[in-house]
């Protein structure tokens, strides 16, 4: 919500039958529909490139986590079927570099959602559509801080932690 108490919102739930998805600008529950053809539209299609930029980053991050987890294990079958040390180790580097993207990507989307919160607190006629997320970089934490934060730390310390088992395991049997 900009300082004059006006925001951009959707209403789904149209009861008068238009098919919902409205945009409305003004008090949330305002029922003053905005043309598409207005100037409005540019505004809304800024407001959905940043929604889709998150989108992405977010899928980014789950798609890192997927191949961390499948090629880690595939790593860990190797070098317990062998016996072989050497594969545990070739597993912590994909896991290192794979940790370090999540993070950078969860660091972009956080700066994202940083400028989607001013764009949509901006009156439409004072945005200037940027996709700048520079001037909030003081505003998210670092990338190292973001690589150490408890989900990201649970997730690529429990693909370290196993390597670490199976590396324990194979010592001491002696396989």
């Amino acid at each position: 919500m900009n300082s004059d108490g006006f925001r951009i919102h959707r209403d789904r739930a149209d009861k008068a039958g238009t098919g919902g998805n409205d945009i409305y600008i003004g008090q949330v529950g305002a029922k003053a529909p905005i043309p598409r053809t207005s100037f409005f539209c540019p505004y809304i299609k800024h407001i959905e490139l940043i929604q889709q930029v998150i989108q992405r980053m977010a899928g980014n991050s789950f798609l890192l986590k997927g191949w961390s987890v499948t090629i880690a294990a595939a790593l860990f079958v190797l070098s317990a079927k062998d016996a072989q040390t050497s594969f545990l180790l070739v597993a912590l580097l994909p896991t290192l570099a794979f940790w370090h993207l999540d993070g950078y990507f969860l660091r972009q989307e956080r700066l994202f959602r940083k400028l989607y919160d001013k764009v949509t607190a901006t009156a439409p006629e004072q945005i200037d559509f940027s996709m700048n997320t520079q001037p909030f970089a003081n505003d998210v934490d670092g990338w190292l801080k973001i690589c150490c934060s408890s989900t990201l730390l649970a997730f690529y310390g429990a693909v370290f932690g196993s390597a670490v088992l199976v590396f324990l395991h194979i010592l001491i049997s002696g396989v």
